[in-house]
């Protein structure tokens, strides 16, 4: 068997991989609001894919050609529908006509069988897309070729070419595990798109709920520490949500003096696992006195472990001053009452109803409670699963590309020494683009990480922060001939372990784009503008086109190719969403072939 068809049929297939894998990625961000018209313009980009497959084929005897079309199409069909597909398979047929030879007519039939039997397999289907798994691609793309194998004997045997089964074994290989792969990782990324979707709506309800409640509600965790608090804090005690979440003692330390005992007893009662409702006073910022109705609430997971308390704090002090004021109208009615019964009926009937609406006002008061009790539960049991998602996605994305990484390296030691240049040169092509596929799915589980880390904000020397980046960089990337000149740094309030990575980016990317300079030079300084800290970066390298400015901090947005700089495009990203995140801001100068300075913001204090 020729091992130069495996080798260049897997160098075709790791290309389409690639391809589809980002066809389907972007596709999703296309917004065109006529679905004609957006069915019209995905199977333009099918064809395309098509086509550039096409130029890289495997050439036969008599002008028969193998590529990997068929894949493609037959995907389409099972995925994106018969106004994509059709588009598609006109296109290709159209270029192969154009390509020529005996097999052009063979080839467009292959086209549409392969279209068609994609359509096809949809239509009799009893499977949600969604619900596909790597076996039905499997079989799809295993009926497809086989089909297509079919298709070739009998136009080989018209022709007479020889070695019929030399090309088209590894087609009856490859093309299936292929067609597998891509249809699996297309589903999982609906999988992915429609648990994000119910996270969000479940988020939104949750924090409308939350936000619009007049309560002051908290979730305290195990080790004592503030995982959520509602905006009414602020309005109940003066003081914001991030002074309770830096210091959680804060409400201790503000209980009137007078009512500290009643605080004591009940954080006695809450250590013990027991639900308790205390009413006592605080002494607000602003040092007026109000009294809070507070209760507290264990917090049990699925599997019953303790996953802190739930707290509610409800401004009662209204509620208060009217108890005053009834008990004070006790006593006068008491006096009238000595005066007249019927006086004492009627005065009685009032107080009676009064009770009565403070009652039911109370019951709604706890039914809202347990709602939020209830929403809070599904926020972090949705957090868990979105957790063991991402794990889940990293695994099985990772191992195929293991799998191919793996095979190449095994086909190298055992027939290296039987390939010529050109063969070892395709098994590396394969062995990068594997790679490079890898750490596009680590890019991208890292840039989805990022929105759900929790920050632990402090003061940071920035100083000795970039100290350490730049020496943890010399140490993995080796020395540079950049000259690098750190200026004085001020410091910042922020998550160390983030802004870490927002200067490895920064700087990483300042050394790979001025590689090329013969003096490469790098200035690293910062500047005070009021509450924020401006920090540069500054290179004297390949530098950018400024009327692109707005697409750098994008997700995948590259002004250079592969071939010119490495990278994914997804580093300047990460470098926004975790500004942003601190409440800061990102830009970018710069000139083709004189430098670029990319500059970060961070408030220098916290936020009041």
């Amino acid at each position: 068997m020729d091992v130069y068809a495996y080798l260049y049929l897997l160098n075709n297939t790791a290309l389409l991989l690639t391809l589809v894998y980002l066809f389907d990625f972007f596709r999703s961000y296309i917004k065109i609001r006529n679905r004609r018209a957006l069915q019209i313009v995905n199977g333009i980009g099918i064809g395309l894919i098509g086509m550039f497959i096409m130029q890289m084929n495997m050439p036969l005897e008599k002008g028969f050609i193998i590529d990997s079309r068929s894949i493609v199409l037959g995907i389409s069909g099972a995925v994106w529908g018969p106004v994509p597909t059709f588009v598609a398979m006109v296109m290709t047929s159209i270029f192969r006509y154009t390509q020529g030879g005996s097999g052009a007519f063979t080839g467009i039939i292959v086209i549409f069988m392969s279209g068609m039997a994609g359509l096809l397999w949809r239509r009799f289907s009893r499977k949600e897309l969604i619900n596909y798994s790597f076996i039905d691609f499997y079989l799809l793309g295993l009926i497809i070729h086989g089909l297509m194998v079919i298709i070739l004997y009998f136009s080989f045997k018209r022709f007479d070419v020889d070695n019929f089964l030399d090309p088209l074994l590894p087609v009856l290989v490859i093309y299936p595990l292929i067609s597998g792969l891509i249809g699996n990782l297309i589903v999982i990324r609906l999988q992915r798109e429609n648990i994000i979707a119910t996270l969000r709506k479940n988020e939104e309800t949750f924090n409308i709920v939350a936000d619009y409640n007049t309560n002051w509600d908290y979730w305290l965790s195990p080790d004592g520490k503030i995982n959520y608090c509602s905006k009414s804090c602020y309005e109940i005690t003066g003081y914001t949500c991030d002074e309770f979440t830096a210091d959680p003692t804060l409400l201790e330390r503000i209980v009137h003096p007078d009512d500290q005992y009643i605080y004591r007893d009940h954080q006695h009662e809450v250590a013990h696992m027991h639900k308790d409702l205390v009413d006592f006073r605080i002494i607000r910022k602003d040092g007026t006195m109000v009294w809070i109705n507070h209760s507290c609430t264990p917090i049990f997971g699925k599997k019953g472990e303790y996953l802190g308390a739930r707290a509610s704090n409800r401004d009662v002090t209204q509620r208060k001053l009217a108890e005053t004021e009834i008990l004070e109208s006790k006593e006068e009615i008491k006096k009238l009452l000595e005066a007249t019964e019927a006086s004492r009926k009627v005065l009685l009937s009032l107080v009676e109803d009064q009770k009565i609406a403070q009652n039911q006002l109370e019951v709604l008061n706890n039914q809202l409670e347990a709602r939020i009790e209830e929403r809070t539960g599904q926020l972090v049991a949705a957090n868990r699963e979105l957790e063991a998602f991402s794990y889940s996605v990293s695994h099985d994305l990772r191992a195929p590309i293991r799998g191919i990484i793996g095979f190449s390296n095994i086909l190298m030691a055992e027939h290296g020494n039987k390939m010529g240049e050109e063969e070892q040169r395709l098994v590396s092509i394969i062995t990068d683009n594997a790679k490079r596929m890898g750490q596009l799915i680590d890019d991208l589980l890292a840039f989805s990480r990022l929105a759900r880390k929790e920050m632990q904000m402090m003061h940071t020397d920035m100083d000795e922060t970039v100290k350490l980046v730049l020496k943890e960089i010399l140490m993995t990337e080796g020395p540079t001939p950049a000259d690098i000149q750190v200026g004085a740094l001020g410091p910042a309030y922020c998550d160390p372990s983030l802004i870490r990575q927002v200067w490895i980016n920064l700087i990483t990317n300042a050394i790979k784009f001025s590689s090329k300079k013969e003096a490469p030079v790098i200035r690293i300084s910062s500047i005070h503008e009021g509450n924020m800290v401006k920090y540069m970066v500054e290179d004297n390298g390949a530098g950018f086109d400024p009327k692109y400015k707005d697409k750098l901090f994008g997700v995948f947005q590259r002004l250079h190719t592969v071939n010119e700089f490495e990278g994914t495009g997804i580093g300047l990203a990460n470098v926004k969403r975790i500004v942003v995140r601190h409440g800061g801001y990102v830009d970018a100068t710069g000139e083709p072939g004189i430098g670029a300075t990319f500059s970060f913001w961070l408030p220098v204090i916290a936020p009041n």
